[in-house]
């Protein structure tokens, strides 16, 4: 299921998981530019085009913010929950398999 679609949802659970993200997420005020320019204005020569033309590339994308907005959750709710059943670390168990790996060396 796609972040997308979870905070579209209109079940009381991915409701109130929309409501965690927005007490979380910083407010427009919070953010600064280094030119001096108001923040997210159209008062910029240059955006940066999405040329994300791979369907993979963008997967890869909305798998690492789905990452981080697990740690972001979990660090804001106190609770390890977040991190359980990660798909990278299923991946590193299998590797593992076939290498021998230290936890501790590559999850640092």
């Amino acid at each position: 299921m796609s972040l997308t679609s979870k905070l579209n949802a209109k079940n009381q659970k991915d409701k109130h998981f929309k409501n965690i993200l927005l007490s979380v997420a910083p407010s427009k005020q919070d953010f600064f530019t280094q030119s001096g320019l108001e923040p997210f204005s159209r008062n910029y020569n240059y955006f940066v085009v999405n040329e994300l033309n791979n369907t993979y590339d963008s997967g890869l994308v909305g798998t690492a913010f789905d990452y981080l907005a697990r740690f972001r959750i979990s660090k804001f709710i106190n609770k390890n929950d977040a991190v359980y059943d990660l798909v990278a670390l299923k991946g590193f168990d299998k590797l593992k398999r076939y290498r021998e790996l230290d936890d501790d060396e590559y999850l640092k």
